[in-house]
Parts: C-alpha cells; structure tokens; sequence
C-alpha cells in the first residue's frame, strides 16, 4: 500500500501519522524513501480495523495485502 493510498484511508496524511502513533516526519520520510507504508504498520492498521478502534473515511474498503 502506497502512503498516498494509507493517508485517503485515514483523512490525511496528519490523521494517518496520529493512528500509527508515528510523526507527519516520519510519514514524510517514508514517503521519500520508498512511497510505500512499511508492513508492519499496514497490519496496525488492520489491526486496529478488525478491533474497531478504526475506520477508514467515508467507508472505504480496506486493501487486503
């Protein structure tokens, strides 16, 4: 999954850094090194969708890996 992809997911890129626990720094970084969000925290976020304690915006679907 792409950051640009994760961010729609979550709002922003702000709200995407806030649900990882990370900084909009270290969003842009990742953005800069490869694009793509690091795997572990595309499971975060599917954790945290399958415990309900997210959703994506304006009821979007969730990519499987």
């Amino acid at each position: 999954m792409t950051i640009d992809e994760a961010a729609k997911l979550a709002g922003s890129k702000v709200a995407l850094a806030s649900l990882l626990g990370v900084t909009e720094k270290t969003i842009w970084k990742w953005k800069k090194e490869t694009g793509d969000l690091p795997s572990d925290r595309y499971y975060q976020m599917a954790g945290l969708l399958s415990m309900k304690q997210w959703k994506p915006v304006a009821g979007q679907k969730f990519p499987k890996p």
